[in-house]
């Protein structure tokens, strides 16, 4: 970090992070934890070590970076995913390894609308057949919420159910959704058919469920009526 004799140390395999002096960088470059000739720099090297910054050889560290990745693959309990939703950012340093500065954040793309809903679906499909125990998403970047679509930071499931329509169920999903200024809203999908959907939008649950009785129905007919209709034509 210029100006400040600094250097900030991430390990991407541990995720350590660290700010140390450029004489411990130095340090790394020139010795292993066992060839430190003084006292103080041999425990500067172990605590390094012990971070993830110092290992035993290269054999150990690919050894320990295949036992991560097998672990990820076959680990069933945890289901992480993580989405890049833009390499924007609005502070844009200069130091960042992303490369998110200059002229270039200025033009970084963000996620569109239909390639989210196809993560959602993929997500979805990976959690049917992974069926994880605890299921972890991390938003990454640049900075997430500069990708955000009216400023809505992120929606999620908080209930389901179902509507009965002459004699049909009809399976409904309602969703929580909140925006960075905390705002609250709810909104309600329900599934009426392979390419149809009926997406409803209220400040509270209630309201939703209450437009939900009058609305899907109206909807259903409406759709019967257009099929017997171009059925008579």
């Amino acid at each position: 970090m210029p100006g400040r004799d600094e250097t900030f140390l991430l390990n991407t395999l541990t995720d350590a992070r660290l700010l140390v002096s450029n004489d411990v960088v130095a340090l790394l470059d020139r010795a292993a934890p066992s060839e430190g000739n003084e006292a103080g720099d041999r425990e500067t090297l172990e605590e390094l070590a012990s971070h993830g910054f110092v290992v035993e050889s290269r054999e150990a560290e690919r050894v320990a970076v295949d036992g991560y990745f097998r672990k990820a693959h076959e680990d069933t309990s945890m289901l992480e995913v993580t989405v890049l939703t833009t390499l924007q950012c609005n502070f844009a340093c200069d130091y960042c390894i992303q490369g998110d500065h200059g002229d270039y954040n200025k033009h970084a793309k963000k996620m569109s609308l239909d390639t989210a809903r196809r993560t959602c679906e993929w997500v979805e499909q990976r959690l049917d057949e992974v069926n994880p125990e605890t299921f972890m998403l991390r938003f990454f970047g640049g900075e997430p919420p500069p990708a955000r679509k009216g400023g809505r930071m992120y929606r999620r499931l908080i209930k389901t159910g179902d509507v009965d329509v002459a004699e049909q169920k009809y399976a409904v999903r309602y969703y929580e959704a909140q925006t960075i200024h905390g705002a609250r809203r709810f909104s309600s999908e329900v599934i009426l058919g392979p390419e149809h959907r009926l997406i409803l939008d209220d400040d509270s649950v209630n309201g939703l469920e209450s437009k939900i009785a009058y609305l899907v129905a109206a909807s259903v007919y409406s759709r019967m009526l257009a099929t017997r209709r171009a059925g008579v034509a």
